[in-house]
């Protein structure tokens, strides 16, 4: 009998510790209790490819400074099985919060990150009434934005989706053969099968949608952000314009212009805010391509 007084023990600790740990787990997310934050329009920030909910603390710190712009940010994460877990809860005063969204799972398929978009998006919605939203994705998180916008369709139990922010979302993947050239393009040399995904079902795009796609040049002749070529940031042209309402195109060039220096980019901010907060939408649709 004496033999099994260590092994008992050490279940009975293993379960305890079992125990605190899922507590700690539980309690780590804050509670997001019910607010009326109807008349709000949350911008959703999405990270690229390997990144997280920090992923856009230069461009919220930056944006955050401008007159009557968001006046806080809500970093939340979500797990591969649709878990929340939010680092705080919105002020019931709040101005057009930032709610930077960060997936565990930072490499996944596009498709799980839409489909983890729309988990965030239902329970914003059933916790703060939120009746609208724009999102701003980067890289990768443009590609799940846009996947999420096509697939939305009219569901009541999400915001609508009012205005989408690209930052080199890369369209027509990082081929640069396939997408050598400039921004003035009417086709391109070859067509990757993920941009083939988003035009076989781009007629499910909200007509009242207004859409900015930002791509950078580093101005190394190659038309190229270093790592997203210019003309793949910018196949966004054969997705939206036909079916939304307003759809621009923006190249940066000033600055630190590479991909990876684009959330911090002060004329991609620029743009970003003038898109979100000023731009007054037009009774007519408008369609402004980008060129070089």
């Amino acid at each position: 009998m004496k033999k099994w007084v260590p092994l008992l023990c050490l279940v009975f600790l293993a379960i305890i510790g079992s125990f605190y740990l899922a507590q700690s787990k539980k309690e780590s997310s804050i509670e997001q209790s019910k607010k009326d934050l109807k008349n709000q329009i949350p911008i959703i920030l999405l990270h690229g490819s390997g990144g997280d909910e920090y992923s856009f603390s230069p461009f919220s710190e930056e944006l955050i400074q401008k007159e009557d712009s968001s006046s806080e940010v809500l970093p939340v994460t979500i797990n591969e099985d649709g878990l929340l877990d939010y680092q705080g809860s919105l002020n019931s005063d709040t101005n057009r919060p930032l709610i930077s969204l960060g997936f565990t799972e930072n490499n996944a398929p596009i498709e799980d990150w839409s489909a983890w978009l729309k988990i965030l998006m239902i329970d914003l919605k059933k916790h703060y009434g939120f009746q609208q939203a724009d999102i701003v994705g980067y890289s990768n998180g443009g590609l799940a934005a846009t996947y999420y916008a096509e697939t939305i369709g009219h569901d009541s139990d999400v915001p609508t989706l009012r205005r989408l922010v690209l930052i080199g979302a890369p369209f027509n993947d990082l081929d640069e053969e396939e997408n050598a050239g400039n921004a003035n393009f009417e086709e391109l040399v070859g067509q990757s099968p993920e941009l083939g995904n988003y035009l076989a079902i781009k007629q499910h795009l909200s007509k009242d949608l207004a859409v900015l796609s930002i791509a950078g040049d580093d101005e190394t002749e190659t038309y190229t952000d270093g790592i997203v070529p210019l003309r793949s940031a910018l196949s966004s042209r054969f997705i939206f314009p036909e079916y939304v309402h307003t759809y621009f195109e923006k190249i940066t060039t000033e600055g630190p212009s590479d991909h990876l220096s684009l959330l911090s980019n002060q004329q991609v901010i620029d743009w970003t805010y003038w898109f979100l907060f000023d731009y007054k939408l037009a009774k007519e649709r408008e369609i402004i391509f980008a060129s070089q």
